[in-house]
């Protein structure tokens, strides 16, 4: 039996082909139905690889952060939007505040082992907030593909009952989110 799906083209970037492979299965039928759901699984993934990080399977490792990713580029086509734009832009984000930071590393005249984890986030915070302010770092603002998106869940809410959740921590090392 042929199969509808085709295999990924390793040519094509990964977030591009996982975006058309699962836009042929929802042209079946195989999708999820809500924003809700693709949320949740979402999270899902993230609980699953956090239980492989305290495993130390390597392999379940690697495969459960491929889900994750897979799961995120599902939520970007339901919302619209180029997962492989989005993440430029958000690694162009994170290259101007590093640099800030980096500005305020170098005018301290202090090595960069020599700050604690809490002053460089509080560098990397007062970098954010620069950025809000600054018209030089402003992102022109996207909108969804409205008439798709609109189509498709008008009238239904798209506000997730997925609770805030903390995943424990996997190491003994401190870390924050940097986006």
């Amino acid at each position: 039996m042929k199969s509808i799906l085709p295999d990924p083209d390793p040519k094509d970037a990964a977030f591009s082909s996982a975006r058309k492979i699962s836009g042929i299965a929802a042209n079946v039928g195989f999708d999820w139905p809500t924003l809700d759901g693709i949320l949740k699984k979402c999270v899902e993934e993230i609980g699953e690889l956090e239980e492989a990080v305290n495993s130390k399977s390597g392999e379940e490792i690697f495969g459960e952060f491929g889900d994750i990713l897979f799961a995120l580029s599902n939520l970007g086509r339901h919302l619209g939007l180029d997962p492989e734009e989005a993440l430029n832009e958000s690694t162009r984000r994170f290259v101007q505040r590093f640099r800030l930071v980096e500005e305020e590393v170098n005018t301290s005249r202090r090595k960069w082992k020599d700050f604690t984890l809490e002053e460089l986030d509080e560098m990397w915070e007062k970098a954010k907030r620069k950025e809000v302010q600054s018209s030089k770092f402003k992102v022109q603002s996207r909108k969804l593909k409205t008439k798709k998106f609109n189509k498709k869940y008008k009238g239904k809410s798209t506000k997730s009952p997925v609770r805030k959740t903390k995943v424990g921590k996997t190491s003994g090392k401190k870390s924050k989110n940097r986006t």
